[in-house]
C-alpha cells in the first residue's frame, strides 16, 4: 500500500512539472552560484528541480552531438549549448548552459528531444524544461519536443580565449570558485601539450592537455569531431557516416584548442570525474602547433637505489614531422641547484634499437636526493622535456631518494614542490612497512592509513584494494606491496600483498594549529596528508564551524 502511494505521488509531482507554471528565468540565473557556495564546494543551481523557461542563442550544430544512451529511446541523447543572449556573445559569467535533450513520455519511457538535432549555431531559442543536475553539470532538460522554439537568429557565438589554470590544477582537480563560471561556455586554450591518451570502451578517445604551468584539462568526445572510424555513431542526422578523428600522440603540441566546458565534478565535492572537461566540436578547435621530439616510455633501472647502486635511465624518443638531433639526461644531487645548471650526459642508442636512449646517473651516498629529467631536441630546432614540468616556466624534475635500507613511506609522499604533489614513485610496485593509525572497524575511519614511527611529516599513506585489509587493527605494523596511484590529489596505495610483522606500537598524533592558514593557502599542509593529526588551538579553542559541509559526511573546524 505505502509503495503504491509513493508512486501515486510520485506520479502527482511528475504532473505538475510537466503541466505546471514555468518560471521566467535567464541562462545565466540558471547557472549562477554564489561565491561562498563555490568555496563550500557546493555547485547546485538554486533553480535545481524547477520547471523553468530560458532563452539563448545556440553554440552549435545539434547534428554534432554523439552520446550514446542505453536508456533513451533510439540509443542516443541530442543536446545543445546555448549563451545567454543579454551576454551579448561574451563568454564566462555563467552564461552558458547545456540543453540535454530527453524527457520522460506518458508510459514512463525516456525520449529523445530530436528537435535539438535540427538546430543550427546563431540560432535563438526558447527551451521550457526543468533543472537537473549531473556530476556537477547543471543542464536544462526539455519537457517535449514542443518545449524547443525558435524565435530568431544572430551570429555564431565565437570562442573565448581562457588561461585553462582557472578550471583545473595540475592533478587536474577542478577549481570551483574561478571555473564555476565558464561551465558550458565556448573556450580556446592557447600553447598547450598532449601529456596522456587514453583509448576507452574499445573504440573511444579522449586526452588530458597541460598548459606551460603543468595545469591539465581532459579534452573528451562528446561531439563527432572526435569520434574515430571504429566507432559507431548514434545520431541519426549527424552530417558524416562514421568518425574520422586521429589520435594525437603524447608530446603533440597544439597553437590552440577550442570547445564547450563541461564539467565532471572531483576535488573537494567528493565525486570522482575528470574535472573540467573541453569538448571540441569542429575541426578548426584542433590547431595543432610544430611539434617537438615526442620522450615516453621512461624507465629507471634500480627504481630504489642503493649508495653502491650506479642509475640507468633510458627512453623512446622519436620526432614525428623531422629528426631528433640531440637527447639528454641531466642529473644533480643539489636541491639548491638551479634546473639549467644540472650536470648533462648525452644519451646514446640502446643495442639493437632505432628510437630507444639511455644514459647513466653515477652512485651517491644513502639519503642523497637525486633530481633529473630528460631534454630532446629536434631539426627544427623544437625542444621537449621530461616530466614536461622540467621546460615550464617554474621548472621542477623527477627525483629519487638512495635508500640503502630500501623505501619508506615518506619517500613515497615527499614532494619537492607542494603545487605539484603526485608522488615520484606513482604507477610504480613498491614495498613499505608502516604502522596502522586507522582502520577498517565499523568505529573507527572506516579507511586504511599507515604511518611511520618516528616521521614527522610526509609518513603516512591511504591502502586500498585488497580484502586483507579488512583484518588489520591500530597500532599493528605491517609490510605491504602495492601500486603507487594518485587519485584526485590523493596518493595511495593499491595493494597486491599484507603481511603483519607482530610488531606493535601506538602512534601520537601530530599536533597542528587550527589557525595555521598560511599552511593552507601556500599547500604546505600536504607533507601531513594521510597522517594522524591534532588540530589545536594554543591561544584558546577549537569549534567545528560547519557540521553538514556537503553529504559526504565532512565537516569543517575553526578557531575561536
Amino acid at each position: 500500500m505505502k509503495k503504491q502511494l509513493l508512486t501515486i505521488l510520485l506520479g502527482a509531482f511528475a504532473t505538475l512539472a510537466a503541466y505546471g507554471q514555468a518560471t521566467d528565468v535567464s541562462v545565466t540565473d540558471i547557472q549562477f552560484i554564489s561565491a561562498t557556495d563555490l568555496a563550500n564546494c557546493v555547485d547546485l543551481s538554486d533553480y535545481d528541480g524547477q520547471l523553468v523557461k530560458t532563452v539563448g542563442v545556440v553554440m552549435h550544430d545539434g547534428n554534432l552531438t554523439e552520446l550514446a544512451s542505453g536508456s533513451v529511446n533510439g540509443g542516443y541523447r541530442p543536446g545543445v549549448h546555448i549563451l545567454d543572449t543579454a551576454a551579448n556573445g561574451s563568454m564566462g559569467s555563467f552564461a552558458g548552459l547545456q540543453i540535454h535533450g530527453v524527457y520522460t513520455d506518458g508510459g514512463g519511457q525516456s525520449q529523445p528531444v530530436s528537435t535539438l538535432d535540427n538546430l543550427v549555431a546563431g540560432m535563438i531559442i526558447e527551451v521550457t524544461g526543468t533543472v537537473s543536475n549531473y556530476q556537477g553539470e547543471t543542464q536544462l532538460f526539455p519537457s517535449d519536443n514542443s518545449s524547443v522554439t525558435v524565435i530568431g537568429t544572430t551570429s555564431a557565438p565565437t570562442a573565448h580565449t581562457l588561461n585553462l589554470g582557472l578550471l583545473n590544477d595540475n592533478t587536474r582537480t577542478n577549481i570551483y570558485t574561478s571555473g564555476e563560471e565558464w561551465e558550458g561556455s565556448f573556450v580556446k586554450f592557447e600553447n598547450v601539450t598532449v601529456v596522456t591518451v587514453g583509448v576507452f570502451s574499445g573504440n573511444r578517445v579522449s586526452f588530458d592537455v597541460s598548459d606551460e604551468n603543468g595545469n591539465l584539462i581532459n579534452v573528451s568526445d562528446r561531439f563527432l569531431v572526435q569520434k574515430l572510424a571504429s566507432r559507431d555513431l548514434v545520431n541519426p542526422s549527424s552530417p558524416a557516416t562514421a568518425g574520422s578523428f586521429v589520435q594525437p600522440i603524447v608530446g603533440t603540441k597544439y597553437e590552440s584548442l577550442s570547445g564547450i566546458i563541461m564539467h565532471s565534478q572531483n576535488g573537494c565535492s567528493g565525486s570522482s570525474g575528470r574535472g573540467y572537461e573541453l569538448n571540441p566540436f569542429d575541426t578548426s578547435h584542433y590547431k595543432v602547433g610544430d611539434t617537438p621530439p615526442s620522450i615516453t616510455e621512461v624507465t629507471r633501472d634500480p627504481l630504489v637505489p642503493s649508495s653502491s647502486d650506479m642509475v640507468n635511465l633510458s627512453a623512446k624518443i622519436i620526432d614525428f614531422n623531422g629528426t631528433v638531433d640531440s637527447q639528454s639526461l641531466f642529473y644533480s644531487n643539489n636541491l639548491s641547484q638551479a634546473v639549467v645548471d644540472f650536470t648533462e650526459v648525452a644519451m646514446t642508442l640502446k643495442s639493437g634499437s632505432t628510437d630507444e636512449y639511455e644514459a647513466n646517473i653515477p652512485a651517491f651516498a644513502d639519503g642523497t636526493i637525486v633530481r633529473y629529467y630528460i631534454k630532446a631536441k629536434d631539426n627544427d630546432g623544437n625542444e621537449s622535456f621530461e616530466p614536461f614540468s622540467a621546460g615550464s616556466t617554474n621548472p621542477s624534475a623527477a627525483f629519487y631518494t638512495v635508500r640503502d635500507a630500501g623505501l619508506t613511506i615518506s619517500d613515497l609522499q615527499k614532494v619537492l614542490n607542494v603545487t605539484q604533489d603526485a608522488s615520484p614513485y606513482e604507477g610504480s610496485t613498491v614495498t613499505v612497512k608502516g604502522y596502522v593509525v586507522a582502520s577498517a572497524k565499523p568505529y573507527d575511519l572506516e579507511d586504511i592509513y599507515i604511518q611511520e614511527k618516528d616521521a614527522t611529516e610526509w609518513g603516512a599513506i591511504k591502502l586500498t584494494g585488497n580484502s586483507d585489509l579488512l583484518d588489520l587493527w591500530r597500532t599493528e605494523e605491517v609490510e605491504v606491496t602495492g601500486v603507487i596511484e594518485e587519485s584526485f590529489g590523493f596518493t595511495q596505495m593499491n595493494v597486491s600483498s599484507v603481511t603483519k610483522t607482530g610488531n606493535t606500537y601506538d602512534i601520537e598524533p601530530i599536533e597542528l594549529e587550527a589557525s595555521d592558514s598560511a599552511a593552507y593557502a601556500s599547500r604546505e599542509i600536504e607533507k601531513y596528508e594521510g597522517m594522524l593529526v591534532k588540530m589545536i588551538n594554543s591561544a584558546g579553542k577549537v569549534y567545528i564551524s560547519n557540521p553538514r559541509l556537503n553529504p559526504f559526511g565532512e565537516w569543517t573546524i575553526a578557531s575561536d
